[in-house]
């Protein structure tokens, strides 16, 4: 036996030789007293209480039972309670449900405990009829307590008897048990803050024994402690790789230490200067207060409810945060709110914010790219409805202008000023075509190499600025040579014949051209046959013009009614091919320079809408094509001011309008201001022997006429 069993076997026998005998025979009486005295007072509560439930069992009220057992539950000294019908084997109502309770407590009696009393009572009416019982078990502490408080001033008694013998021994063992676990316990304190702890000079008793076991014990704390913090290390490098900031806060909004490095990366010096995740979130004068407000509302709510309805609330906090850092871009972060549990049972709050920026962004850009593919396609769907034939003969002429610029790029080591003008036309040509088949890309690429033209304009012919801005008209040429072509697959794609739509026109434009070639110039029968075969109905011409009109009106922030004469005519097949981009200008310049807002038009006494009408007609020399419009017609004194130095050799005023970079806009846009489109359409239609010229009547309007040269001829009958 050891001797930490042999002291406690010697203080047991003393204590309880002598303090056992005397307790049994001064407190038994005492507590038999204590019980009967807690019997008489159980036995009273309960008979008053089944004469209170006595009407409910009568008429079935579980209500009422329930309620009554409620009341009897206040008094402390009732430990349980139940209520039986007269017949049922089951309770029915339990202070505390237990199925496994007897159904002998509804027998009338008293059962005694070690710590309670059960007292059952039949339930009567008053003529005596049993409705059933009730059955309420009181508490034995008090009276226990009490037994026990004598018990140990008893055995206190016992113990100063005792004290000398205890101390004798516990001085004698002092050197071989208490002195070594007064050691132990050291030691432990030690390794609990963490230190390196290993006891030395053991003995081989039961203490020397618990010395080697608190060696190994401190040899797998420490092992363990260097694999958790490695896991940790692990953990901890996985959150800080994951594109997450996590930050922990309380009820009340106050930050805590964990955080994730991103979190850091995110807010950096923030958590230094702000204690609340509100602030984080919501920078005061950085967010819409309304967006703070709806945080703040939410958050106190947070701190409020218990864990286990966390999860509904969190359906109703913020899902999106837009964050501007002081010195960074703004991010848009998916955010999430978990529960965390703590140790003190207060509320605590994990939030995990994800970077999506780089994914909407790119949702954005694949939205959008879907809404150009998709409006292209409409477009080319309705190009189909009209005619195809125009937009082939679009893309053909594009190219073909597109090969003759680059070839002139190519030829020169310089850009040159008529290079320079060739290609400004061209490009200016080629966006007003472009709009009218909602071709956006072309526009835009268009618009900026007009852009870099127009900067170069100034600058000398070999100077570093030309040779910069030839660089970009090259690049930007095969950008349009591409786009053109995606442009040609999408008008394939909306074709329901395929690539065949390229091809498809009245009669094979190879063959007409062979026939142009070979009896166009004649002046027989079949001469005229072959250039009415060649030739479009102006109608066809016009089909993309109409849509491109309410479109540029409502950019200006006017209204325009177009009006369309002699859509049956026939055009000549040099003259159509020309004619779209003609038209395109005019229609374009009469709706940025002519028409007036309709609040001008009002005061001025005419019509809100204003009103532009194209006319074809077959003439003695070929077809006549006019434009003209109701609008304020030319400012003559403006033109004079933008035209500078250059001389009218006795022209009208309004040949000014036809000179390189001479426009009447203020500040050039996608619209005019240029001072190259009348120049355009000047130049593409002479080039099939067409002139035009441009009347104006200051408040009227404006009217320009296409009419065949004087030595060409180009009627076309039938």
């Amino acid at each position: 036996m050891s001797l930490a069993s042999r002291l406690a076997l010697w203080i047991f026998a003393l204590v309880a030789g002598v303090s056992l005998v005397v307790a049994f025979q001064l407190t038994g009486r005492e507590h038999d007293h204590y019980v009967a005295s807690k019997e008489r007072a159980g036995r009273m509560l309960t008979e008053l209480f089944a004469a209170s439930i006595a009407p409910a069992l009568d008429f079935a009220d579980q209500d009422a039972l329930t309620a009554s057992l409620g009341m009897l539950s206040q008094n402390p000294e009732v430990v349980d309670a139940a209520i039986w019908s007269a017949l049922g084997d089951k309770p029915l109502a339990e202070l505390h449900p237990n199925p496994k309770r007897s159904a002998r407590g509804r027998d009338p009696g008293v059962e005694l405990g070690s710590d309670h009393i059960d007292i059952a009572v039949l339930a009567k009416t008053p003529t005596g009829k049993a409705l059933g019982s009730a059955w309420v078990r009181v508490s034995l502490a008090q009276e226990n307590a009490a037994f026990a408080a004598v018990r140990r001033r008893i055995f206190w008694l016992a113990f100063v008897l005792s004290a000398l013998i205890a101390g004798l021994l516990v001085a004698m063992l002092r050197r071989t048990i208490i002195s070594p676990l007064a050691a132990l316990e050291r030691a432990a304190q030690r390794l609990a803050r963490g230190g390196v702890v290993e006891l030395g000079e053991l003995r081989r008793d039961e203490v020397g024994r618990l010395g080697h076991a608190f060696n190994h014990m401190a040899r797998v704390i420490r092992e363990r402690e260097e694999r958790i913090v490695a896991v940790n290390g692990r953990l901890q490098g996985l959150l800080d790789h994951m594109r997450q900031a996590i930050v922990v806060f309380d009820g009340e909004g106050h930050l805590a230490t964990e955080r994730s490095r991103f979190a850091h990366e995110l807010f950096g010096d923030a958590f230094g200067s702000h204690t609340d995740i509100c602030d984080l979130l919501y920078p005061v004068g950085r967010s819409p207060e309304v967006e703070r407000e709806a945080f703040r509302t939410w958050l106190a709510e947070a701190g409020s409810i218990a864990p286990d309805g966390f999860d509904e609330l969190s359906e109703l906090a913020p899902r999106e945060v837009k964050i501007r850092p002081e010195n960074g871009e703004e991010r848009l972060f998916e955010l999430e709110f978990r529960a965390v549990a703590s140790e003190d049972r207060k509320p605590r709050v994990m939030l995990l914010a994800t970077d999506v920026t780089s994914q909407r962004r790119l949702e954005r850009t694949a939205e959008a790219s879907e809404r150009e593919h998709q409006k292209q396609l409409t477009a080319m769907r309705r190009l189909l409805a009209g005619g195809g034939q125009v937009f082939v003969r679009f893309l053909a002429s594009a190219r073909e202008r597109l090969d003759s610029a680059v070839r002139e790029l190519s030829e020169r080591p310089f850009l040159s000023t008529e290079i320079l003008e060739n290609v400004f036309r061209f490009v200016h040509t080629l966006r007003a075509e472009a709009r009218s088949f909602d071709l956006g890309t072309v526009e835009r690429i268009a618009l900026a190499l007009e852009l870099e033209l127009a900067g170069a304009r100034p600058a000398p012919e070999q100077s570093p600025v030309r040779a910069s801005v030839r660089s970009k008209i090259s690049s930007g040429c095969g950008e349009l040579g591409r786009e053109l072509a995606t442009a040609e697959a999408l008008f394939v794609e909306s074709s329901p014949i395929g690539r065949r739509v390229l091809e498809q026109v009245t009669v094979s434009r190879e063959d007409v051209a062979a026939l142009v070639r070979r009896y166009g110039g004649q002046s027989d029968e079949l001469g005229a046959l072959v250039a009415r075969l060649a030739a479009r109905p102006f109608g066809e011409l016009l089909s993309a013009l109409p849509d491109s009109v309410e479109r540029w009106a409502v950019k200006e922030g006017k209204r325009v009614e177009l009006i369309v004469n002699g859509r049956e005519t026939l055009v000549p097949a040099e003259l159509s091919e020309r004619l779209g981009a003609a038209l395109s200008h005019l229609l374009r310049n009469a709706v940025a320079h002519g028409i007036e807002p309709p609040q001008y038009r009002r005061e001025h006494g005419k019509r809100e809408a204003g009103r532009i009408e194209v006319t074809c007609r077959q003439g003695a020399a070929g077809v006549v094509i006019s434009v003209s419009d109701d609008g304020a017609g030319f400012d003559e004194d403006a033109l004079r001011e933008k035209s500078g130095t250059f001389e009218l050799g006795g022209h009208n005023v309004v040949e000014l309008a036809f000179a390189a970079g001479v426009s009447t806009r203020e500040r050039p846009d996608d619209m005019a201001g240029h001072g190259v489109g009348l120049g355009a359409v000047r130049a593409e239609l002479g080039k099939a022997h067409y002139l035009v010229s441009i009347g104006s009547e200051r408040g009227k309007g404006v009217t320009a006429l296409i009419e065949p040269e004087p030595a060409k001829t180009g009627a076309i009958h039938g």
